[in-house]
């Protein structure tokens, strides 16, 4: 019982998650910015692999370079 309210809890948090990237993917083509990618599964998957690597003094986020730069700046979304 306990684990399936758990699945539902964070399948309603991944959808939400993705109606904030959808709505401001159609808001940033409304506005004329251009993005490097045409579909919503390019674009996830272009930033599935953005990683963080814990140390004692502090994380590290990989380098966002080239298209997920780009992508970022688009959709308004600040750098890790």
């Amino acid at each position: 019982m306990i684990s399936d309210l758990i699945k539902i809890f964070v399948y309603f948090l991944s959808c939400s998650i993705l109606c904030i990237l959808r709505h401001r993917i159609y808001s940033a083509e409304a506005k004329g910015i251009k993005l490097p990618f045409d579909s919503v599964p390019k674009m996830l998957a272009s930033l599935t692999n953005i990683t963080q690597t814990i140390f004692p003094d502090g994380g590290y986020f990989s380098e966002i370079v080239g298209k997920k730069k780009e992508l970022l700046e688009g959709l308004v979304i600040p750098f890790p």
